[in-house]
């Protein structure tokens, strides 16, 4: 069986940050990039979700990842780091999942504004994640 997009993009968003403590400061500093990181595995996996309830196509997919560090090849997601794989590869998928979103309601659903398609993205996301990520 083939995995959908959604779910090769929803393991790699699951994968354990492995966060270096050497790499901060103070605990405060850790604790504080933890949270952050927490905090983009919620917004990955909400916005995977409405990918999926928009049953987003593989045109959307395709033209997500045309300009993004985040592909999908052979069936794994993978991802060139540029300087701190913890902090970036959850907003990899984020940015992968708002753009397919965006194609999809531009494209599949003629919206045709920016305003329309933050609207239309608040029948399937938070307030707050629309916010942060169709702005």
């Amino acid at each position: 069986m083939n995995e959908s997009t959604v779910d090769i993009l929803r393991k790699f968003a699951a994968a354990r940050p492995n966060l270096e403590p050497g790499n901060y400061s103070s605990a405060a500093d850790y604790r504080r990039e933890a949270r952050a990181i927490q905090k983009q595995l919620r917004d990955a996996r909400a916005i995977l979700s409405a990918c999926e309830r928009l049953n987003i196509g593989p045109d959307a997919w395709r033209d997500a990842m045309a300009t993004d560090r985040l592909k999908i090849a052979n069936g794994r997601a993978e991802f060139d780091v540029c300087q701190y794989w913890p902090t970036e590869y959850r907003l990899a998928v984020c940015r992968v999942g708002k753009s397919a979103i965006w194609s999809h309601l531009r494209d599949a659903m003629g919206c045709k504004t920016r305003d329309e398609i933050q609207l239309a993205a608040r029948e399937y996301l938070p307030s707050s994640i629309v916010r942060r990520w169709f702005n």
